[in-house]
């Protein structure tokens, strides 16, 4: 069974597999650049347990934490995803919906 990729499939605090991919990433970019789990967490400010759960997927790194971690590793953000595939569940619905440019109305609360 495959795993899921969003978090809707997932359940809301479930690890996606775009999750253990970004670890994955940030894992041997650290490796690569030669810098310890103590090092990175030193300059992101949290403990070296979190770096290393974001590193085995167990934790989900925000955007404003993802761009904190490229500008550590001095990686541009898109790497990040690179070799992330979407789903063909995804890929019909975007391809299929249609473009809406008129702006939707909002109804009023009656006081």
């Amino acid at each position: 069974m495959r795993k899921p990729y969003t978090a809707h499939e997932a359940g809301e605090r479930s690890v996606t597999a775009v999750d253990k991919h970004l670890g994955e990433f940030v894992r041997t970019t650290r490796l690569a650049a030669a810098m310890s789990q103590m090092t990175l967490a030193d300059i992101l400010g949290v403990t070296f347990q979190q770096v290393q759960k974001y590193e085995k997927g167990m934790n989900r790194i925000a955007a404003s934490r993802l761009f904190e971690i490229s500008l550590a590793l001095d990686v541009p953000i898109e790497d990040f995803f690179k070799g992330i595939s979407r789903p063909e569940k995804v890929l019909r619905k975007s391809a299929s919906a249609p473009v809406n440019s008129k702006r939707v109305k909002r109804k009023r609360k009656k006081t």
